[in-house]
Parts: C-alpha cells; structure tokens; sequence
C-alpha cells in the first residue's frame, strides 16, 4: 500500500477492518513518523459507542478493495487508548508500540559533515571607459517623392471632391465660375370661359310595338278572365 494510495483512503473516510475483516471503524487521520516523514499510525474512528479515535500500526495493513484492514484484532485496537491531538509524543508512541507488541523504535544518528563558503573582499578592480570617434561612409538608400501632375477632363457626374485613387495618388478638383442664361414663367394674366345650360323643346316620332295575347280554348273549358 502505498503513501498515495493510503491518503487516498484516508480522504474517503475508508472503512477499517481488523486482521479477520471485522469493521472497526473509519479511516480518519494519519500520523507521520517525525524522522522519516512516512505514515506510521492510523486514527480509526470507532464504530462501538461511545466512537472515538484510536491508533493502530500502518505497519501489516493492507488496502482489500475498498477497505483498509490492520494486521490486529478489534479487540487490540480499541484497547489502545483514545487520542485526541494531531500529534503524538516519543512516551505515547513508546506505549502504543509495547501495546501492539511491535519491537522499540532505534533511532540512529551520524554526523554530517557541512561545508559551507562565506564572500571576502580580496581586492577592487576598477574599470575605465573612454570614447573614441571614427569617420564612417556608408551608403543608405532613401526614398525621394516627385510630384506629377495629369489634367483629366471633369464629366457631368463629376463629385468634385478629392478622391484618393487606388494607387495612392489625389486627384484635386479644379473649379471655375460659368454664366448660366434661365428662363422661368411667370403668370400675367387669366381668361375665364363661362358656359350656360339653355331648355329647348322639340318633337320626336317614333314607332312604340305593344303586344296582345289571344286564348284560344279547347270546346269545354271556360276561360273566367282576359288577358288585356
């Protein structure tokens, strides 16, 4: 099980079982080894009432699926003590290790040698500048304008704005005065025509058509009326 896989755990709040797969609690903290920095014991938070936090050995357990199960029983580890701060002392770790039956913890120590290099001022150097000037000819191209100037006949639709043509160059309009000669009409007079409706009677003839209707009937049916 690795440091990754167990923090893993640990941020899953991850469920403990003991060494025969019996639930213990959750995976709630870790306690880091001050000299080596790697995990050294769990805090398990209790399943049995009242719950509290319990170490047991990173020492023999084991990652089985979703779980993390100790190398000691339910029983060891909840006779362990309760903790309560984040940290352990060299006597509690001493007491946790005898509880669990794990040997003494040997801290070795050596010597380490360190060497270290410190600045001295052995001297100055000091540095002068001076400014020489030499003649130089060089040939540098330049870009020189030139105006030209093209007169075009203006036509009748003619802006006369100044345009900028496509090639870049302006093309100025150049104005002057023209006499133009208009005629308008103007009203001098009105002739009214008045007209008059007059009855005149006169006599026509024509021919008016009007027709009759004869009934003729058959010998023993009466007519009661006539058509006129």
């Amino acid at each position: 099980m690795t440091r990754e896989e167990l923090e893993q755990a640990r941020d899953d709040a991850a469920l403990v079982v003991d060494s025969a797969g019996d639930p213990v609690g959750e995976l709630e903290a870790i306690y880091y080894d001050d000299q080596s920095g790697e995990p050294a014991w769990l805090g398990v938070r209790t399943a049995s009432e009242p719950p509290r936090r319990v170490l047991a050995p990173v020492e023999g357990a084991e990652l089985a699926e979703e779980s993390v199960q100790l190398a000691h029983e339910r029983e060891a580890v909840e006779a362990s003590g309760a903790i309560d701060g984040e940290s352990i002392d060299a006597e509690a770790e001493a007491e946790l290790r005898a509880h669990y039956g794990l040997p003494p913890e040997l801290v070795r120590y050596e010597e380490e040698l360190e060497v270290a290099t410190r600045p001295e001022e052995a001297g100055a150097v000091r540095v002068r500048k001076r400014v020489e000037s030499n003649s130089v000819d060089q040939r540098v191209p330049r870009e020189v304008e030139h105006a030209e100037l093209e007169r075009v006949a203006a036509d009748d639709e003619d802006s006369g704005l100044v345009e900028t043509l496509p090639d870049g160059s302006i093309s100025i309009p150049v104005f002057e005065e023209e006499l133009v000669v208009t005629k308008r009409l103007v009203v001098r007079e009105r002739v009214i025509v008045r007209k008059e409706t007059h009855v005149e009677e006169e006599t026509v003839t024509a021919d008016v058509r009007r027709e009759q209707v004869e009934i003729d009937a058959d010998d023993g049916i009466s007519v009661e009326s006539e058509i006129a």
